[in-house]
């Protein structure tokens, strides 16, 4: 294989892991004429772009169709076609001998910037701009030579807090790593004005939906001109929520309300063999029930927070329960709303799912959980 044939085989895999994964691809017409090397620095420069928008998606490995395998081979005579990353990065060498020799027509070193081509857009939407409020009470002189415009921050519910029912507190993502209930390190908060809207929907369990950062870092001027942040909120794209629903009977709201009283949280048994095509929730998932009545049902959300083993710590006798022979694990989840009252005229938008009534099973599509979502927004709590 000549050097053009690598060039152009390189070209193609570019272009089916672009397609493949939804990556940005721009390639750049080569000029050259006569033979060359088979790669340039014009062809690593997109090879390198291609790896680093893999990254950002989380894919560390690509998979390779039966025609890409073929043409990997026929790079890498005799070699295996391995597909991680770094791997098929070497097809491409990142060195180049000194030897050879750019002549007019040749591909040459891309000029600085000439490959940067746009970011793939974050999925997020903007929610809000602000101040972050309260800041001088957390000791600025801690904290402030950390700040920049752009830093990421990390919005935390204080539901214990005395003074705002409604508090979400505001720390650098740095700083608080792994535990997402450390307020030891906060910097201040959502202003009181603008909290409710967030804090209700961090009570709904999604509060995982806010990213934010700072846009504004002064070291004079008004108080609350100094320190500013904007908030977005991740866009269904993004989401790895799924939500589940499951029909109950009458005694549920009375079962589910001692445990709740009790314990703080309901536990289920729920699965099936063969396990692999069960479509059941996983952690962080949301479960509705749903009671219906004669001209209205009972609705209640539920998050939830362990499954197996993860489920010990809630349970009142592990060793029976983990010890039982079936094809069931513990569910444990907490109570997000409910119950609330709606018409069946507005649980329409359900007909055309099936609705279990042994476990939650089968996610729901989007269009219902947009509609589940309004409802509980807009429903108040019957008690």
């Amino acid at each position: 294989m000549n050097g053009k044939d690598k060039c152009n085989l390189l070209r193609e895999i570019r272009r089916r892991i672009t397609e493949q994964y939804g990556l940005t691809y721009q390639p750049v017409e080569c000029h050259h004429e006569g033979n060359c090397a088979g790669t340039c620095p014009q062809c690593d420069a997109e090879l390198q772009n291609l790896q680093k928008q893999l990254k950002e998606k989380g894919i560390e490995n690509i998979e390779l169709d039966r025609q890409m395998e073929e043409m990997v081979r026929n790079l890498n005579p005799g070699g295996d076609t391995d597909n991680n990353l770094i791997d098929l990065g070497d097809v491409a060498p990142s060195e180049y001998d000194d030897k050879i020799e750019f002549t007019e027509g040749m591909p040459v070193p891309p000029p600085a910037g000439m490959f940067n081509f746009p970011e793939p857009k974050k999925r997020r939407a903007f929610f809000k701009e602000c101040a972050v409020a309260g800041w001088s009470f957390h000791h600025p002189e801690d904290f402030w030579d950390e700040l920049y415009e752009g830093a990421k921050l990390v919005l935390l519910r204080e539901r214990a807090n005395k003074h705002d029912c409604n508090a979400v507190a505001v720390a650098l993502a740095e700083d608080i790593g792994g535990d997402v209930e450390d307020f030891d390190c906060i910097i201040g908060y959502v202003p009181r004005k603008e909290n409710e809207m967030i804090a209700n929907m961090m009570d709904m369990g999604w509060g995982d939906a806010f990213t934010a950062e700072l846009t504004t870092v002064k070291n004079s001027g008004a108080y609350d001109e100094r320190l500013r942040m904007t908030i977005y909120i991740k866009s269904k794209e993004d989401s790895m929520e799924s939500w589940f629903i499951q029909k109950v009977n009458s005694n549920f709201s009375k079962d589910l309300m001692r445990f709740l009283y009790q314990d703080g949280v309901a536990r289920f048994r729920w699965g099936g063999f063969p396990p692999w095509e069960r479509d059941l929730p996983r952690k962080g998932d949301k479960v509705v029930f749903i009671h219906k009545r004669e001209a209205d049902a009972e609705l209640y959300l539920m998050h939830t927070i362990a499954i197996g083993e993860d489920a010990i710590p809630f349970l009142e006798d592990p060793e029976e329960e983990m010890d039982m022979v079936d094809d069931c694990a513990p569910y444990v989840l907490t109570l997000v709303k409910g119950p609330v009252i709606v018409n069946l005229q507005e649980l329409d938008f359900l007909n055309s799912c099936e609705i279990g009534s042994y476990q939650p099973e089968g996610k729901l599509p989007e269009n219902c959980i947009g509609k589940l979502k309004e409802l509980f927004f807009t429903h108040m709590i019957i008690m």
